[in-house]
Parts: structure tokens; C-alpha cells; sequence
């Protein structure tokens, strides 16, 4: 009898622990599953926008190109608005959080974000001056879709 009782308290725990991981994994699939990459290295998104436009083997080498200078640049950004991040987690942490210290933290964040947007918003132009006006046309329309996704997974988001 006891040895019973231990064996189903133990596959409740078992499959208890399955279905937490089960419901993380989806939590996780469900927030990540839209640009993955390994650091530096063009997104499987952007691979499938240069699919859905038609672009030639010329002009995704020349974008893979210029991608291969684009994305460790940010990145590079990114890990630096992030150091920004953390210091102001840090200061907001210490019993009395210095005003002047905070404003420097947003600054820097301000900052990186607006470099962030300024070379992604270059590096935009630089794709469009590779593809015919069709081209752009999807290209714009692909762009101003995900931006829809996002936007509604943002609003789902705060609505659960």
C-alpha cells in the first residue's frame, strides 16, 4: 500500500513538472518565434521577406552583405542599452537613488535607442535601393503587416 501511494505521488509530480514545462515552452515559443538568430547574423524573418519579394540571388547576396555589417552593430546596441538598463535597476536598487544618476542611465538608453532606429532606418534605404519598385511595394507592405502583428500581439498581451 505504501509503495503504492509513493508511486503515484510520483508520476503526479512527474507529469505536474512536464506540464509547467509544456506551458513555459509555449509561453516562450509564443513571444520568440518571429526573428530568431544567432547573434550577428541575419534573422530567419528577413530570409523569408527576401522569399515573399522575389528577390534575386544578386540582390540577397548583396543584402546578406550588408547585413553582415548590420546586425553585430546592433546588436552591439542592443547589449549596450541593456548595460544601461541594468545600471538603472542598480541605482533605482540603492536606498537613496541618485536623481542626476538616473536621468544619465534614460539618457544613455534615449540615446542608444535613437542611434538604434537612425541605422535601422539606413539600413532600410540601403535594402530598398536593391529592389524594383514591385519589390519595394511588397517589401513595404511585408514591413507594415509585422508591424500589425505586433502591435495586436502587444495589445492580446495586456489584455490577458
Amino acid at each position: 500500500m505504501k509503495n503504492n501511494l509513493i508511486k503515484f505521488i510520483l508520476i503526479a509530480s512527474i507529469t505536474f513538472n512536464v506540464s509547467i514545462l509544456a506551458v513555459a515552452g509555449f509561453f516562450f515559443y509564443r513571444h520568440n518565434r518571429h526573428g530568431l538568430k544567432p547573434c550577428g547574423q541575419m534573422p530567419v524573418r528577413e530570409q523569408m521577406i527576401l522569399d515573399k519579394i522575389s528577390a534575386s540571388p544578386g540582390q540577397i547576396s548583396a543584402i546578406k552583405e550588408k547585413s553582415a555589417v548590420f546586425y553585430p552593430e546592433m546588436d552591439r546596441k542592443m547589449q549596450e542599452i541593456n548595460g544601461y538598463k541594468r545600471k538603472l535597476l542598480f541605482i533605482l536598487a540603492t536606498d537613496k537613488p541618485d536623481k542626476e544618476k538616473i536621468n544619465n542611465a534614460i539618457s544613455g538608453i534615449s540615446n542608444a535607442q535613437k542611434e538604434m532606429q537612425t541605422a535601422l532606418a539606413a539600413h532600410i534605404l540601403e535594402e530598398k535601393s536593391l529592389l524594383d519598385s514591385a519589390q519595394q511595394a511588397r517589401f513595404f507592405g511585408l514591413l507594415e503587416k509585422s508591424l500589425e502583428k505586433k502591435h495586436k500581439a502587444c495589445a492580446d498581451d495586456r489584455h490577458e
